[in-house]
């Protein structure tokens, strides 16, 4: 099964959780761009393109940031089969002040023709916690909640990311056996999922040691399912909410101290 790695603006360094998985994972490959600093919507989409149509079966798509836009663009016009998509972090190109992003406005809100899990953060610069799950339910999404985890990038912590790693392998299982709606059952009797009725459950999906304690990294949601009333732990929680997205909770104190700063690169 082929893997293509999406990246953002600017591309992914090496450090990158994108850059360590295309080393790692067998069959996976990067879809290069002509141009990182000035991106051309017309000109990202032909190359995603490219990319899928030389692969020998529908590959699995890990895009970041304007890599997810890039995707949405496709799926408008695309004609080669995908198996599957993970999209990480969103960027809000339709309200951003950025001008290299704005040719990529506005944002197609079709539901995409294959199984998609979008990953968002509370605290994301580039995208509003509110807004990327309006996007995920308009895309036809599932919807993971990465708490307070800003850009999802290698300057938020983001590394290899095996949290990350094991979301797309079991999207991509699901997509193979149709499991999904079976996995749900099963945490549910496992006790690992509200007992609200489907259409609005959201469930704790991975947990994190600290120290003797595990508590919930995240939350993955079906399709317009209302999150609000289980989000991350409360160290998450309480950060959440910002609507300035030039100055917000992913910022250190010293940061704070120097005033507004500019959003990392997406």
């Amino acid at each position: 099964m082929t893997t293509l790695i999406i990246p953002g603006w600017l591309n992914s360094g090496p450090e990158h959780w994108q850059s360590l998985w295309e080393r790692a994972l067998p069959d996976c490959v990067r879809v290069e761009q002509a141009d990182w600093q000035r991106p051309a919507r017309d000109h990202w989409v032909a190359r995603l393109d490219e990319a899928i149509r030389r692969c020998t079966e529908p590959p699995v798509l890990a895009a970041h940031s304007l890599g997810c836009i890039t995707v949405a663009h496709w799926a408008a016009v695309g004609q080669h089969p995908v198996r599957a998509a993970l999209l990480v972090a969103p960027p809000d190109v339709d309200t951003t002040d950025e001008p290299a992003l704005h040719e990529f406005g506005p944002i197609p809100r079709a539901r995409l023709p294959f199984s998609t899990l979008v990953v968002g953060s509370r605290s994301d610069p580039w995208m509003t916690y509110d807004r990327v799950r309006v996007l995920a339910d308009a895309w036809g999404a599932r919807f993971f909640d990465a708490g307070d985890a800003r850009h999802i990038n290698a300057e938020a912590g983001f590394g290899p990311w095996p949290e990350g790693l094991r979301l797309l392998e079991e999207l991509a299982r699901d997509a193979t056996t149709g499991a999904a709606g079976q996995r749900w059952g099963r945490q549910a009797a496992a006790g690992h999922a509200p007992t609200t009725p489907r259409s609005h459950t959201a469930t704790p999906f991975i947990q994190r040691v600290s120290g003797n304690r595990e508590e919930p990294l995240g939350v993955w949601a079906p399709p317009g399912a209302d999150g609000a009333a289980f989000g991350p732990p409360p160290a998450h929680r309480e950060t959440a909410g910002t609507s300035d997205p030039t100055v917000g909770p992913h910022d250190d104190p010293a940061v704070r101290s120097r005033g507004r700063v500019r959003p990392p690169r997406p």
